[in-house]
């Protein structure tokens, strides 16, 4: 991946990590001293009313057959993997891990699905597609509401999308609904990935990796060299 992609859009960090220890949070950055919990981080919620603008990422083809693929299951409702990727960086609200981008440790209120750009991205289960909307954190986003209740968040998409898909559009278990960009702001020095968010109808964070079984993905980045 080209050093260009990291290029800061702003000051850099401070490196607030132990010299001696460099996975060890110092003071400064460790949780609250009352004992309470990390709260996690707002950059990945913000979200910006306008559309994306277009760019020239590769489009799959738009086919709504279920890929022959790992699934999971929610309510009776099975889960399709939404990239063929693996699992490149997990969900984690309660401990912080570190940012390559931003160089410093937050939550990660996701997970990111390794996936090369111009990669298809494909809906979980059925569901409607309620947005389309560009964060100026997170890229190009897709949200969805999902036949199980539950709500999905697709981000760091390409802005260029596949016919027909739009907001409103009811989509399938398995149809190719977005490609993977690299629009994600705060995510650029990363793997190519897809940042994926799940929650339940009441807006609780749910884990994605409890809903889809990724035990048959190869551990390989050997999508994106």
């Amino acid at each position: 991946m080209s050093d260009d992609r990291c290029i800061r859009r702003r000051t850099a960090p401070k490196d607030r990590t132990d010299p001696a220890h460099p996975d060890v949070l110092t003071p400064e950055d460790s949780s609250p001293s009352d004992g309470s919990s990390v709260t996690p981080p707002e950059e990945e919620n913000n979200k910006a009313p306008d559309k994306p603008e277009d760019n020239k990422t590769d489009l799959p083809s738009d086919g709504s057959d279920t890929p022959d693929k790992p699934t999971g299951s929610e309510g009776g409702v099975d889960y399709v993997l939404p990239a063929d990727g693996y699992v490149l960086k997990g969900f984690s609200v309660d401990l912080p891990v570190w940012s390559m981008t931003m160089e410093d440790y937050r939550a990660h209120t996701g997970i990111d699905v390794s996936a090369a750009c111009g990669s298809a991205v494909y809906a979980m289960t059925g569901g409607i597609i309620t947005d389309i909307s560009e964060d100026p954190l997170m890229g190009v986003s897709m949200t969805v509401i999902q036949d199980d209740g539950n709500t999905a968040l697709y981000q760091n998409l390409s802005a260029e999308l596949p016919s027909g898909i739009e907001e409103g559009t009811t989509v399938t278990a398995g149809q190719v609904i977005a490609s993977v960009g690299d629009t994600a702001m705060i995510e650029q020095c990363e793997t190519d990935h897809l940042h994926l968010e799940i929650f339940t109808a009441t807006g609780e964070r749910v884990n994605p990796e409890s809903l889809l079984d990724f035990s048959k993905v190869p551990q390989t980045d050997s999508g994106n060299e």
